[in-house]
């Protein structure tokens, strides 16, 4: 059970039908039921249920795609939960912090890892993990049945400095530095996430229920290590995705193309669907934004950013459409945009891509798998 993290989005190959659970063949629960210590049984069963942008929600019995629900199912011995980054709002930090996505509208960073910190703190987010794991137990008819909880690893190594000027915005313009205060304020967050998610699971009190740490598992491989120049983006030894594959690979697919600006969700649960509307929306505000890596357009290419390219506020004219919707607005032609053919022309432009960003790759997928095993399963 739980959320992109569990489906693993990104890593392997999608398991069709691909929406709306984005789920991968080399999913940490995948790696698990191909494991002999769990096929050793004549009777083996797997049933997953795991599903990309999933909140406690999602979880709960009688919730919406309610995965505790379907634990009847079977009657399983044992499960796996990962769950509470949605909750905590994940995406809306990666927009403000990391790719800008949403240009003037991608929020503050520092006031969006404030807002997160705030939701883990909050009775409402203990309780809302509490019922989930008791929604599990309740479900589970085997009396030896075990709930494996676990945590998130952090991104970064924090302690470098080749990635201090290091900027993976998504417009030309736009700047967001893998400092090391920003990586360590990143990094700080997930430990103080998984420190209340172990106290919650903990705080339960049932033997049956296990809280896994898989974040030392990670040292050597995150973003930022000694012996990788940032950005790497086809680095198998870094076990989190970046948003391009390879620099090198490029197209002239146009990312907004294939999203309407006026309908789609910047907030969606899913946040390939996210990503991609705040792409679309962000060029429908603004028709002159380019692609970070592309050649600047000659009117900001000896210049400073224009004001709608800038983190700060909006301009006038964007103001005071607060849809962000402008229909005098009319796309724009790039060339040379790194986009990976892999995606190039793809039905729904680039929203598998943008999906998988800071997910696990098959290595650290992987190394979920192995925690859990070690944890006594």
């Amino acid at each position: 059970m739980g959320d992109s993290y569990a489906s693993g989005v990104g890593a392997g190959d999608f398991i069709p039908p691909e929406q709306p659970c984005r789920r991968f063949t080399n999913s940490y629960p995948n790696q698990m039921n191909k494991d002999a210590r769990l096929r050793a049984s004549p009777d083996h069963k797997f049933n997953p249920v795991m599903c990309s942008g999933s909140t406690f929600k999602n979880i709960h019995s009688g919730g919406p795609y309610s995965q505790t629900d379907q634990l009847g199912n079977g009657n399983p011995t044992v499960a796996t939960l990962t769950i509470g980054g949605n909750n905590v709002g994940f995406r809306a930090i990666l927009t403000a912090c990391i790719y800008r996505f949403y240009a003037w509208r991608s929020g503050d960073c520092t006031e969006e890892l404030a807002k997160s910190q705030a939701i883990m703190d909050s009775p409402d987010f203990a309780n809302g993990l509490a019922q989930a794991i008791k929604d599990a137990m309740g479900k589970a008819k085997d009396p030896s049945f075990r709930l494996f909880v676990t945590g998130y690893a952090a991104f970064f190594n924090e302690d470098t400095d080749q990635c201090n000027n290091v900027n993976v915005a998504f417009w030309w313009g736009s700047s967001s530095y893998w400092t090391k205060e920003l990586r360590k304020a990143m990094n700080t967050l997930l430990m103080n996430l998984n420190a209340r998610i172990s106290e919650v699971t903990n705080g339960l009190g049932n033997n049956r229920v296990a809280y896994v740490d898989v974040n030392q598992r990670y040292d050597t491989h995150r973003f930022c290590e000694p012996r990788i120049k940032e950005p790497d983006y086809d680095n198998e030894d870094i076990w989190f995705f970046h948003w391009y594959k390879k620099r090198d690979e490029l197209s002239i697919d146009l990312p907004w193309e294939g999203t309407d600006a006026s309908t789609c969700d910047p907030n969606s649960d899913d946040w390939g669907d996210a990503f991609q509307c705040q792409i679309a929306q962000a060029h429908a505000d603004n028709s002159s934004l380019t692609l970070s890596g592309a050649p600047a357009p000659p009117s900001v290419a000896s210049g400073p950013a224009p004001p709608s390219v800038a983190s700060g506020p909006a301009p006038p004219s964007v103001a005071s459409d607060p849809a962000g919707l402008s229909p005098n607005l009319t796309s724009a032609t790039l060339s040379n945009v790194p986009v990976p053919r892999s995606i190039a022309k793809r039905s729904g432009g680039i929203s598998p891509e943008l999906a998988r960003v800071f997910h696990p790759k098959t290595g650290g997928q992987s190394a979920y798998a192995q925690a859990i095993f070690q944890a006594g399963i």
